[in-house]
């Protein structure tokens, strides 16, 4: 991503990866979840990261550090989720980052200068343009200049693509280090959101002071933020509040751009209000309509209050397509949107294989340019799906001689048991059964003339029998 270094972006997979472990993995192991390196390059990058966090880390209560035995394997330990220390040297010393960084400083760049400063061959250099060019060209922007570098595209997405980079790696403008006064920024982001009359989180407000600070500079170049037909229509759906006077060197339509960013992007949770009449002229919101249309058909009802959710999610992901210009056939979106998501968890993965095919149908009765960004509307499928939709169902009978309350005590620790891989219903007729689970003895010659697999097991279940259920559940789905 953004063209970063190999070596930076194995460091990243490397810590991603160690910290979903909760034990010891072989240096083996690690190399096949990332799926590139040989191991001992996997083995030497893990030395390193063990000095890296050492000398980052050193405090006890606030700990990283990377365990590596050879006996055991590899472990990340941790006492804190605050990994920015760790990414902010990580691309401090990466050269597409120093390049990207000094184009958001600087409209124009001196490439002798970048030269000198990192270090590196005019033909080193190019090759790293070339690479960043070919990962920013999902947003239609592009690195051009022999002597000076400019960064080429419309301004509406290099302020987007400065936001996501910014944000992406850093969360916080507190956490940018090379950002000049911050606090002006944090300010001005807390003066629009008094402004708007919905004070903002500190978290939040930081996050909208990276925005204040793009605003800020690109305003300071004198680039201009306009709007083609379809943009300007969408800006009319909203009932948009006056620019306030303390942001008197922006424009109207500078104004409008972050008010849309703000009801929008998500991140923040302020309300907007709609123009009625211009929602009804503007047709090419009905593909919300067919989206939920095929949704209840394929899957489950939803509720009011799922309804005007997903209304609002759809509009709102509408809008970032249209202003980012994320195309239905940019296929590379999606990697942009996981970028700083990490990877998706096993459990989502029958929610994905099934989207895709949800989605193909929805694009093509939709049939229009710009859409949800597949990568955010997939997302929005995830949440609203509850998580074992997709699990396999197992009929199951239990065959006892205990009483009631232990026998719900089984039931209960089964079902919590495989709740992550099955959707358990205990039945009643053991002729509809798919298994039966038996605390009767084997002996019993009834037990003999079953027809289903049979499992006996202990009143109090233990390990063994947790283990000849799972065998028998498994083999009983293949």
């Amino acid at each position: 991503m953004f063209g970063l270094e190999k070596e930076t972006t194995l460091k990243r997979e490397i810590v991603e990866t160690l910290d979903q472990e909760s034990k010891f993995i072989t240096t083996a192991e690690l190399q096949s979840k990332i799926g590139h390196g040989s191991t001992n390059k996997i083995l030497q990058t893990c030395r390193e990261l063990k000095e890296i966090f050492n000398l980052l880390y050193p405090d006890q209560n606030s700990q990283i550090k990377i365990v590596i035995n050879k006996h055991s394997g590899i472990c990340l330990q941790r006492n804190t989720n605050d990994f920015h220390l760790f990414y902010i040297y990580l691309f401090k010393n990466d050269i597409s980052y120093q390049i990207i960084r000094s184009l958001i400083i600087s409209e124009v760049v001196s490439v002798t200068d970048l030269q000198d400063n990192l270090g590196v061959s005019f033909s080193g250099l190019q090759r790293k343009v070339r690479a960043i060019n070919d990962s920013i060209s999902v947003f239609n922007l592009h690195i051009s200049g022999t002597k000076n570098l400019y960064l080429r595209g419309e301004e509406k997405e290099i302020r987007i693509f400065f936001f996501i980079f910014l944000w992406g790696i850093h969360r916080q403008i507190s956490n940018i280090d090379w950002i000049k006064q911050p606090d002006i920024y944090q300010n001005a982001a807390e003066r629009v959101g008094r402004y708007l009359d919905h004070p903002l989180s500190w978290i939040k407000n930081e996050q909208l002071a990276i925005w204040m600070y793009i605003f800020c500079l690109r305003i300071n170049y004198q680039t201009q933020v306009s709007f083609d037909n379809l943009e300007q229509k969408i800006v009319n759906l909203h009932q948009m509040p006056e620019k306030p006077d303390f942001l008197e060197r922006w424009t109207q339509y500078d104004w409008q751009f972050l008010l849309l960013i703000l009801w929008h992007s998500g991140i923040f949770d302020f309300k907007f209000t709609l123009n009625e009449a211009e929602v009804v002229k503007f047709k090419k919101l009905n593909f919300i309509n067919i989206w939920i249309e095929l949704f209840e058909r394929d899957y489950i009802k939803l509720s009011e209050r799922q309804r005007e959710y997903v209304k609002r999610k759809l509009l709102q992901q509408y809008v970032i397509s249209v202003f980012g210009n994320f195309t239905v056939t940019d296929a590379s979106q999606q990697d942009w949107l996981y970028y700083f998501d990490g990877y998706l968890d096993p459990a989502a993965l029958k929610h994905q294989k099934e989207y895709y095919l949800f989605w193909k149908e929805f694009v093509k009765k939709a049939h229009q340019r710009f859409l949800p960004v597949t990568g955010l509307n997939f997302l929005l499928f995830q949440s609203i799906l509850p998580f074992n939709y997709f699990l396999p169902k197992v009929k199951v009978f239990l065959l006892s001689d205990l009483n009631e309350i232990l026998e719900d005590t089984i039931k209960q620790q089964l079902s919590y048991t495989f709740s992550h891989k099955y959707k358990i219903n205990f039945v009643t007729n053991i002729k509809s059964a798919d298994i039966v689970l038996s605390t009767v003895p084997s002996s019993d010659p009834k037990i003999k003339k079953l027809k289903q697999p049979t499992i006996f097991i202990r009143s109090r279940l233990f390990s063994n029998d947790i283990q000849s259920i799972e065998q028998a559940l498994n083999k009983q789905l293949q």
